[in-house]
């Protein structure tokens, strides 16, 4: 599909262009909050992190003895990851992925595969216990959106959380991405087939400052199968 040429093409060019904006340093304050309600208990889980960038939580989520599954278009972005945090890795070609690539940690935890979200599926990556969320729903094509959601129900293991992060704002200050996704919105894409838990709404100060606006509020929640 000639918007998903466009798709990737776009954040390939960012990466190509350090415009890395909505990456964070030191990785997710969110998630290491409520990393127990994510969990829910469990150990040893298998986590899946869309869109993963170059993220420093695939490193704090492997290090909590979980395995970390990650997307990722941008082959620089991956390969940053691993060296940045001085991760030694592999990579292999996937037979059921002829157009992308695996990067692997040695030791296993941490695998990301080097293609576009829409490649890949449950007979590529398998069931998850739980998905991270933050900042993959609302940089995808808003017309993709239901077909996004589609593909990550398709993921969800039963008992699966998915712990996402997302923006509440006025569409007309900005175009996006990252795109604003009200209650409503969200009810309509997920409420269907799952429970929506808001774990917390705040200013977000980092955006504000950012793109030159206010008010903008931070939503995590919390998504299970019904």
């Amino acid at each position: 599909m000639e918007r998903d040429k466009m798709f990737v093409e776009h954040w390939q060019d960012r990466w190509d262009q350090g415009k890395m904006s909505w990456h964070e340093f030191e990785g997710n304050n969110n998630l290491k909050q409520n990393f127990d309600i994510f969990v829910n208990g469990r150990k040893a889980v298998k986590i899946f992190v869309p869109l993963c960038g170059k993220t420093l939580d695939m490193k704090w989520i492997a290090e909590q003895g979980h395995t970390v599954v990650g997307v990722e278009l941008a082959e620089k972005a991956i390969l940053e990851f691993f060296t940045e945090n001085c991760v030694p890795f592999k990579r292999k070609h996937v037979l059921m992925l002829p157009a992308g690539e695996l990067f692997k940690s040695l030791d296993g935890n941490i695998s990301i595969y080097c293609c576009s979200i829409f490649d890949i599926s449950q007979d590529v990556l398998g069931l998850f216990d739980g998905i991270w969320d933050r900042g993959s729903l609302v940089a995808i094509n808003i017309d993709d959106r239901q077909r996004y959601v589609s593909l990550m129900l398709s993921l969800m293991a039963p008992g699966c959380n998915c712990l996402l992060e997302s923006f509440i704002y006025d569409p007309t200050n900005r175009n996006g991405p990252p795109h604003p996704i009200d209650d409503d919105t969200l009810e309509e894409i997920y409420g269907t087939t799952c429970k929506i838990q808001h774990l917390s709404k705040s200013n977000s100060l980092r955006e504000q400052q950012l793109w030159g606006f206010d008010p903008i509020i931070k939503r995590l929640s919390l998504i299970t199968l019904k």
